[in-house]
């Protein structure tokens, strides 16, 4: 299949690629290449792998449970075809795919501007995926990434992400808008996206709002990693990056890609993560938000706490219960990652005085979360504040600010 990745009306580069298994061939920089995605020119003599990770981020995650249900019903042979056929709007950058001698334009059809047909997302959301045989692929939810089913909708006129909870009941979803409402008590309110519980049709979702608008792209953090030749072979996409070598990684790439305060924009990330005993950190779950016509950055805000508190799984909560003497040793081992050399002079050790009672309970008036676990998780929430006001304490960033 010949496409044009398109940013706004720039033609960026023309390439072919394979619908079936994403690999990209015969890639060439057009007029616009100066509006590609970010590291992708940087790597010219082989932008091959940069491009086809960059495309297969841009659509349903191929392990997404309803994925197969959904290609079986709009007579797609792959996940990539649906991103590709649909055009490839999307709500997290303004990227798209135009075939050549298509008259299509940005303005026409990006989802910022227009509305699109809500059918897709909402039979998606009913899993009636009968009905999407019926139902447009020119929707936001043709490039939809992550693991959960999820879909934008428009409520009162505007995008809202509902991303629906993975264990029965809705745990990770309470938990999801419990993280958020602790980033308040630290964070301005431009620095994390607001997530609130939403129960619709009986089902338990989190739903929170686009981040970007019509003028901005999402860059993720891979895309930096791989810009500045901070991965491990300096050719690859960042992915490999886990836990404290991610941080380092990232704050290293952010330093060297001209980000003014790296150290602190690093810190609070891996401070919010320490908190929630977040495991859903990644090198697509953090990035910088840029402007595509002047080029201008800023860090992105905190996104995407779907795995926190420790209900990313129910046999985790159950294990919890059984064996709370080792549950400190699992979060010291997995949570442990700030460095004292970061930047904590943002940071108030007193902001989240009494968090752990919100903690047990917005836990306990869960239903689906085993009895007896949001103690333990309150707890674990003390031990992990702790943890964070010993770092911050040692940093030479607070004792100079005092």
């Amino acid at each position: 299949m010949r496409c044009i990745l398109m940013n706004h009306e720039h033609e960026t580069l023309a390439f072919e690629v394979d619908s079936a298994t994403g690999k990209v061939h015969n890639v060439r920089p057009l007029d616009g290449a100066p509006w590609a995605p970010l590291g992708i020119l940087v790597s010219w003599s082989k932008p091959e792998p940069l491009l086809e990770h960059f495309i297969r981020g841009r659509a349903i995650q191929p392990n997404r449970p309803d994925l197969p249900d959904i290609l079986k019903a709009t007579g797609m042979q792959s996940n990539l075809e649906l991103s590709l056929l649909s055009g490839g709007f999307s709500l997290s950058d303004q990227y798209w795919y135009r075939t050549p001698g298509s008259k299509l334009t940005w303005e026409q059809a990006n989802f910022f501007d227009n509305e699109w047909d809500p059918s897709f997302g909402e039979a998606v959301l009913r899993r009636d995926f009968d009905a999407l045989s019926h139902a447009s692929i020119a929707t936001p939810n043709a490039t939809c990434g992550g693991l959960c089913r999820k879909a934008w909708i428009l409520k009162n006129g505007k995008p809202h992400l509902l991303k629906a909870a993975s264990i029965e009941g809705g745990a990770d979803s309470v938990a999801e808008a419990l993280a958020s409402r602790m980033l308040a008590h630290i964070l301005p309110s431009d620095e994390y996206v607001p997530y609130e519980v939403l129960i619709r049709d009986g089902e338990t979702y989190a739903s929170c709002q686009p981040m970007v608008n019509r003028d901005e792209e999402l860059v993720a953090a891979w895309q930096i990693l791989s810009q500045t030749g901070g991965t491990r072979d300096g050719q690859g996409c960042g992915s490999e990056l886990l836990g404290a070598e991610l941080f380092e990684g990232y704050c290293t790439a952010l330093e060297d890609f001209g980000v003014a305060g790296a150290k602190q924009e690093v810190a609070k990330m891996a401070l919010a993560a320490t908190l929630t005993f977040n495991r859903d950190i990644h090198s697509r779950n953090m990035g910088v938000i840029r402007t595509v016509e002047t080029g201008d950055t800023r860090m992105a805000p905190l996104f995407d706490y779907d795995k926190v508190f420790g209900t990313s799984k129910m046999e985790y909560m159950d294990f919890v219960c059984i064996h709370p003497a080792i549950a400190p040793f699992m979060l010291a081992a997995g949570f442990s990652n700030l460095n004292p050399l970061w930047d904590y002079s943002w940071y108030d050790p007193h902001a989240l005085d009494g968090f752990e009672s919100e903690v047990a309970r917005t836990l306990s008036n869960c239903s689906a979360i085993p009895k007896g676990y949001a103690q333990h998780a309150s707890q674990a929430f003390v031990a992990q504040l702790d943890y964070v006001r010993y770092v911050v304490a040692q940093s030479p960033s607070v004792a100079s600010a005092s």
